[in-house]
């Protein structure tokens, strides 16, 4: 009922509706998950997905895509870095190896001028994804908040040197 909704109204409301009364019996459900992961791709109204994923937070706070996207909007949308931080600690913590997850979890700390423990987190990041310029960045800006000129320049020439092997790929 929600495909429907959605593939030939482009009902956003109706589709969330009927998904949600899927979720109420199966708060697990993949398809449901990935389908309102789509849809919301595709709205470019922040509000919108904001009230999608809180609604979706009452339903199953244990899942990454609800913490994650909780995170995202509060982070990068609505600039309130403290109200992200538990929805991205909680999505990392539940997809350890989500590099998107983890990079944007060690930046919040940053931001809020832990830089100690978003060293640590973009340092475990980096691992996951070595080619990933914008990790080695952050971590060469992390360091020089703490005060380490070498390392935040081997950082900032490893992302320099990522930077210039894509542009010549």
């Amino acid at each position: 009922m929600g495909n429907a909704h959605y593939e030939y109204n482009k009902n956003y409301d109706s589709t969330l509706i009927a998904y949600k009364r899927i979720l109420a019996q199966n708060p697990n459900y993949e398809r449901v998950f990935t389908n309102i992961e789509i849809i919301l791709s595709k709205n470019e109204n922040v509000d919108f997905k904001l009230k999608v994923w809180e609604d979706l937070y009452k339903i199953n706070q244990g899942r990454f895509e609800v913490n994650y996207g909780l995170g995202q909007i509060y982070g990068r949308y609505k600039n309130d870095t403290k109200k992200a931080l538990p929805f991205l600690e909680k999505a990392a913590q539940l997809k350890p190896s989500n590099i998107a997850a983890n990079k944007d979890l060690g930046v919040a700390y940053g931001m809020l001028g832990n830089f100690k423990k978003s060293a640590e987190i973009l340092e475990k990041t980096a691992a996951l994804d070595p080619n990933d310029e914008q990790i080695f960045y952050n971590l060469g800006v992390t360091y020089m908040q703490l005060g380490n000129k070498i390392k935040s320049d081997e950082f900032m020439k490893k992302a320099e040197l990522l930077k210039t092997q894509k542009a010549n790929k």
